[in-house]
């Protein structure tokens, strides 16, 4: 009789424990919501393969127990529309690359914990309330910008107590001597065929057969009279390239990792950030103005004859 009870439990507990394992609920998949301004980019894909390589190694595998929801705005209002879906979605944590999408997330939510990875001043600007004590929903890494300067200083006055003034060398003219050279090199050629053409035209003239005669030295004749005279249409021709240094600076700043408007205004018209982009018009319109102004102004230098009248 007890071997018939002991088969019988064996069989019911055979086919009921698939039951018993399809009955328990699954875990709970982690959901990871990151946004990125910007869009896609290569140097930032390397850095998501990473994301994800850290993350299995803290046992969260994408597509089995973590779900990463990826958005890519472009624009402004892209980015806020991006924060606030996220919000919605309920996402269990918002990765934030830097302090912009830091910034968009805050304002969509101050529940859902947000993580950034390179901000430059989160207690600068409100992020967190100290970096030692973060409070709110947010946290993160920073390149501690704003602190690390007068932390040094505070290290040397440990240092060395006499101290009490201090000078600081910034070695800015090397670097600008290749950013400076491509961005003049096409420019000079021009006007230096301009100016040789100019010189060539003014030779013959009647003042500087005048000078000639009068006996001066023949440098006196070139420095004097033949160059301010010839370097009119030069000036002129320097005042309208200054507008097309800007064009030709994107790719010079990109090159050399100059943070300069050429870029800046680039990278706006690609986001469709407008309002930078409109600053940046105004900002070279003025600057193309003054460059006339300085050329008008120019004028009455090299050329006597030229008077402006009130």
């Amino acid at each position: 009789m007890r071997r018939r009870e002991l088969i019988a439990f064996a069989t019911a507990a055979w086919f009921a424990w698939p039951r018993c394992a399809r009955a328990q609920p699954q875990a709970k998949s982690a959901r990871l919501g990151f946004v990125s301004f910007g869009g896609d980019s290569a140097g930032l894909r390397s850095r998501v393969e990473a994301l994800r390589a850290g993350l299995r190694e803290l046992g969260y595998v994408e597509g089995k127990n973590l779900v990463i929801e990826f958005r890519w705005p472009r624009t402004v209002e892209q980015l806020r529309e991006a924060a606030a879906e996220l919000t919605r979605m309920k996402v269990d944590v918002i990765l934030a690359p830097t302090s912009t999408e830091a910034e968009a997330a805050r304002r969509a939510t101050s529940t859902i914990p947000i993580v950034f990875v390179g901000h430059a001043d989160p207690v600068g600007v409100g992020h967190v309330s100290s970096l030692a004590r973060p409070g709110g929903n947010m946290t993160g890494l920073t390149v501690l910008l704003s602190d690390l300067t007068a932390k040094r200083l505070e290290i040397l006055k440990e240092t060395v107590p006499q101290v009490h003034r201090v000078g600081v060398l910034l070695d800015r003219t090397a670097h600008l001597a290749l950013p400076f050279a491509a961005l003049a090199v096409r420019h000079l050629a021009v006007n230096a065929r301009m100016m040789r053409s100019s010189m060539l035209e003014v030779a013959y003239e009647d003042f500087v057969t005048v000078a000639r005669a009068k006996g001066l030295d023949e440098k006196d004749v070139i420095a004097r009279h033949m160059v301010p005279n010839a370097l009119m249409p030069v000036v002129t021709i320097i005042g309208v390239d200054i507008g097309f240094l800007f064009t030709g600076s994107v790719l010079v700043e990109t090159v050399f990792g100059w943070p300069g408007i050429g870029r800046l205004m680039f990278e706006s018209i690609v986001k469709r950030d407008y309002p930078v982009l409109m600053g940046n018009f105004l900002i070279t319109t003025m600057l193309v103005v003054i460059a006339n102004l300085i050329v008008d102004l120019v004028y009455v230098w090299l050329d006597p004859r030229v008077k402006y009248q009130k």
